[in-house]
């Protein structure tokens, strides 16, 4: 996060946007395998340890992660935003 900090210091005055998206828990091929070693499933496993740790009470998908981008990059959205650390985990970070 302070390496996306500096370079975005030094980068700003080109008109170039740096930030960092920290994705919380997020339906993905990696969780199976976690799943399999505890004798469960990827989406029974994720809906329990999220209906624990996630406030929202929701599995992150990849589109969530792919909205963030978009509002970032997009013409309205993210023009002057840059420097910055966006958590996209429904307040896992608050638990």
């Amino acid at each position: 996060e302070y390496a996306i900090r500096l370079y975005a210091a030094n980068v700003a005055e080109f008109g170039i946007n740096c930030n960092v998206i920290i994705p919380g828990v997020t339906r993905s091929d990696a969780w199976g395998k976690i799943a399999e070693q505890r004798g469960s499933t990827r989406d029974t496993f994720l809906e329990s340890f999220v209906a624990r740790a996630v406030p929202a009470k929701e599995v992150i998908e990849a589109a969530d992660i792919g909205d963030t981008v978009k509002f970032l990059a997009g013409a309205g959205g993210g023009r002057f935003m840059t420097g910055l650390s966006l958590r996209v985990e429904g307040g896992l970070h608050l638990k």
